[in-house]
């Protein structure tokens, strides 16, 4: 186990290899040394995250417990998850604070949908 750094150019590090338990990263970097994309092989699922200019990651693709997921946005900010957990499959949307105010979605195969307020509690759904 241990991390390598790869290409550090005037000592900005240009892409980084770690290896610990259960946990596998390759990050790459961009000319300032923040974060560009990373790609994980975590315990739990593959992961690839792609990063804004500030370094905070703002795509998100990867398997939980064998089930695909996608975020778009985040970080206390708006964005969308979509979804596939144990048979339910969802979208979800984040307001600007990161709360949750839209799930769309199905349960063994009935369609739901529910609009939340800024403390996330339902002033719609349906069924």
């Amino acid at each position: 186990y241990g991390t390598d750094l790869l290409g550090n150019i005037n000592d900005v590090p240009k892409i980084l290899l770690g290896m610990t338990k259960g946990k596998s990263t390759l990050v790459m970097f961009n000319e300032n040394g923040r974060p560009v994309i990373s790609m994980a092989s975590e315990e739990d699922g593959p992961k690839l995250r792609m990063y804004d200019e500030k370094g905070n990651s703002r795509v998100r693709l990867g398997m939980t417990d064998g089930e695909p997921g996608l975020g778009l946005g985040g970080d206390g900010k708006a964005g969308a998850t979509l979804a596939i957990n144990n048979g339910l499959i969802g979208l979800f949307l984040f307001d600007k604070n990161g709360i949750p105010r839209l799930s769309l979605g199905t349960n063994n195969n009935i369609p739901g949908l529910t609009f939340e307020d800024e403390n996330s509690k339902p002033i719609w759904s349906a069924p």
